[in-house]
């Protein structure tokens, strides 16, 4: 079976790594939306912080983005 030119395993690979990039931006919008004045502003800029420049940063490798996140 394959999905256009790539075999089938290539498609759900495809289909795997969307699916994580989607459910990483929900959680990256819910992290940026932490804007409680009960939680420090030290620790709300250190998630804005991570969420930028890792979380959320295509050109590093998705292992890599979700361990320095």
């Amino acid at each position: 079976m394959r999905c256009g030119s790539a075999p089938l395993e290539a498609c759900f690979q495809r289909l795997t790594h969307m699916t994580i990039e989607t459910r990483i931006e929900q959680i990256s919008t819910v992290i940026l939306q932490l804007d409680d004045s009960k939680v420090p502003r030290n620790i709300r800029a250190g998630a804005k912080e991570a969420v930028d420049k890792w979380l959320l940063n295509k050109s590093k490798d998705l292992d890599v983005r979700i361990a320095m996140a």
